[in-house]
């Protein structure tokens, strides 16, 4: 049903003769008994060899399945999220009787080995295909340092990618690190996830880009994380693999693939492509710039919505930074409101992706001098597109991540009422609408559930000694309230609507969070791992 995963044959519906232009020459009767005659061995030895084929094939699935050598495929995905596998596929057998090594034909023994020589990883997941439907490429690319947090989340963000197959390269941006930081991650990297996922799996290093300047442009000692997106980006179409600039032209060498920006807080629930054609997957805030075709396109970039609107605009003296002359300027209020007040993720072509990044990392600094908060890189693209006369489509629903907000809650609201919980543990079960990425950017309490990323306890979630996060109840969604950690006792009541969207954040990051883990202790570890971890009475309440 997923048109975003073209993993389509085209069958010839034609007969055979039309689509060959062969006609069968008519037979003598003089030759007939002779032909039956040889159509009637051809056919005993046929049958002999189909029979041997079965016993020998038939026998071999036995002893894949019942020895527990592999996991069985997960199945395919319906409804239009796109996801393969379910929460707990990997490893989701009952036990089952080991036949000896011995017993089984020392013919189907090597076959079997050699069959398990070449399986290149630890998976069952397929590959998705190199473009889309229409022939368009992707490289989704996301910004970390070489913190503890971004650690484990950029393990997280390859799982999803590769359990949604995500088409195209995914490339961690990795900044500001140390010499020794860098060498762990790298060998990170190849370890867990390029041998064990897919090698268009990648990481590549920036280097450090968070340090705040003064007028003279001596270093200030403080850092503003968040520069390492643009400067990053940037770095990276530069000098990343499959990337870079045309030393004639100055233009980038791959202007025509699809550039896909996001947070490394971010999990996917369904792919990210270029197509928002089929309005009944998507919400759209006001008007499709390229009403026709409906994709991303050189001069059509898309983004989500943010709920800052024109700020930017109104906050920010602009002039100061892109000039008196600036197209920024000459924005209208609608537009401001309309068409610029965007964040991850972002989509565009690489050609229209660097012209943003060049006057992003431009203006940049001089945004955060006057406006030294959060955000203050988000405001800087919306300047920087504005700049460069790059409106943008505006999705609501790629994301979910702020229970009542303007994303795309009207998603999850339709799922069945007390069926949250289990859609979320079981996506590729269910034929909705999804957003596409969970934004896991906030705290978020549902009775004595909680998850919130900054918890101690999750740095060294992908270890072997970590233990896995306790399962919430499936009717969680029916919790009217939410419980404060850190005060006994206290209460805070949710309406119906607030507990089915925190429910089903809580739900689907603690299914998120478990798969993976699940993943990392079968490939890793011996056993795998107690669910035992729930992050609301790791906080010391008073």
């Amino acid at each position: 049903k997923n048109p975003h995963h073209p993993n389509k044959m085209r069958r010839p519906n034609a007969p055979l003769q039309q689509r060959t232009g062969r006609v069968s020459a008519p037979i003598s009767s003089s030759n007939n008994r002779k032909l039956k005659n040889a159509q009637s061995s051809q056919i005993k030895i046929l049958i002999a060899i189909l029979i041997s084929t079965a016993l020998l094939v038939g026998y071999g699935a036995y002893q894949v399945v019942y020895s527990g050598a592999t996991t069985p495929p997960a199945s395919n995905s319906r409804g239009t999220n796109g996801v393969r596998g379910v929460s707990g596929a990997i490893d989701s057998l009952p036990m089952k009787k080991v036949v000896e090594k011995d017993s089984i034909p020392s013919a189907i023994r090597k076959e079997k080995s050699a069959a398990t020589s070449t399986k290149k990883y630890s998976h069952n997941f397929p590959e998705p295909p190199p473009t889309d439907q229409d022939g368009t490429r992707y490289h989704v690319i996301f910004s970390t340092s070489c913190s503890g947090l971004t650690h484990w989340q950029s393990f997280l963000f390859f799982y999803q990618a590769m359990k949604v197959q995500q088409i195209g390269n995914v490339t961690r941006i990795a900044s500001s690190c140390s010499d020794e930081e860098k060498q762990r991650e790298k060998e990170w990297h190849e370890t867990h996830i390029q041998s064990q996922m897919s090698d268009r799996f990648k990481i590549h290093f920036t280097p450090h880009f968070m340090s705040v300047k003064n007028e003279d442009g001596t270093d200030s000692n403080k850092d503003y994380k968040f520069f390492n997106k643009p400067f990053g980006l940037k770095h990276w179409m530069e000098h990343g693999e499959g990337m870079g600039l045309d030393p004639v032209t100055g233009k980038m060498v791959d202007e025509d693939v699809v550039v896909i920006l996001l947070d490394p807080d971010m999990a996917f629930l369904r792919p990210i492509t270029a197509d928002f054609s089929e309005e009944e997957n998507f919400i759209i805030s006001g008007p499709v710039k390229n009403h026709e075709s409906k994709r991303v396109e050189h001069g059509y970039p898309y983004a989500q919505l943010y709920a800052f609107g024109a700020q930017p605009f109104r906050m920010i003296d602009i002039a100061t930074f892109a000039g008196k002359d600036s197209p920024a300027l000459l924005a209208t209020a609608e537009e401001q409101k309309r068409n610029y007040p965007v964040g991850p993720p972002y989509i565009a072509t690489s050609r229209d992706m660097y012209a943003i990044a060049t006057k992003w990392t431009e203006f940049v600094p001089s945004v955060h001098k006057q406006y030294p908060e959060l955000l203050a890189e988000m405001f800087a693209f919306s300047i920087a597109a504005a700049h460069v006369k790059l409106p943008h489509t505006i999705v609501n629903s790629l994301m979910i991540s702020n229970p009542g907000g303007r994303e795309g809650d009207a998603f999850i609201h339709n799922i069945p009422d007390g069926e949250v919980c289990e859609t979320a543990y079981h996506l590729n079960e269910y034929d909705g609408p999804l957003p596409n990425v969970i934004h896991f950017c906030q705290r978020y309490i549902i009775g004595d559930w909680l998850f919130a990323k900054h918890r101690p306890h999750l740095k060294e979630f992908f270890s072997c000694d970590s233990p896995l996060l306790k399962d919430p109840p499936m009717d969680l969604e029916k919790t009217l309230y939410a419980g404060v950690p850190e005060k006994i006792g206290e209460k805070k009541t949710l309406t119906a609507k607030n507990a089915k969207m925190n429910a089903f954040m809580v739900c689907g990051i603690h299914a998120a969070m478990n798969e993976a883990g699940e993943f990392f202790k079968k490939n890793h570890c011996e056993g795998k791992g107690e669910k035992t971890l729930q992050l609301y009475h790791t906080i010391v309440a008073k």
